[in-house]
């Protein structure tokens, strides 16, 4: 005969109502992740393509590929913490380019961005030859 082993009350089986609380406890406690989840995500106001071109784009470059800054690219950023990169944004990383944004994002908006960023798809294609860089010198050093 297969004897049953309880987690609860020392080896004895549980009793009904123990077996509701626990069932309760752990709807109310799914319950309230969703919410906290819900708290974070998506209340975001912010137009990241905007603020990218403006605040971010000389940096980390037109196509997120990066330069002084870091890459951007969603194959880069899938393999980071999400946690990690939103305190960066708001923080700033020292010793480095990155200057702390969070006069200008709040937590919501920084984790918005990292969404932003890991779902974003290149759609400009850059070329650059040797005539057109020559070209931008000589206009340059004519002004």
């Amino acid at each position: 005969m297969v004897k049953q082993l309880w987690l609860f009350s020392g080896g004895e089986k549980p009793k009904k109502e123990t077996n509701m609380k626990i069932g309760k406890f752990l709807s109310m406690t799914a319950a309230a992740a969703m919410v906290v989840t819900t708290a974070y995500a998506g209340t975001s106001k912010m137009d990241f393509a905007k603020v990218y071109e403006k605040e971010c784009q000389g940096c980390h470059g037109p196509i997120h590929q990066g330069g002084v800054g870091s890459d951007l690219r969603p194959k880069v950023l899938k393999k980071k913490n999400t946690d990690m990169m939103a305190e960066t944004i708001l923080n700033g990383r020292p010793g480095t380019a990155m200057p702390s944004w969070k006069h200008m994002f709040s937590k919501d908006d920084a984790y918005g961005m990292i969404d932003w960023l890991m779902n974003w798809k290149n759609t400009m294609e850059l070329k650059l030859s040797l005539d057109d860089i020559k070209k931008k010198l000589e206009k340059t050093c004519r002004s």
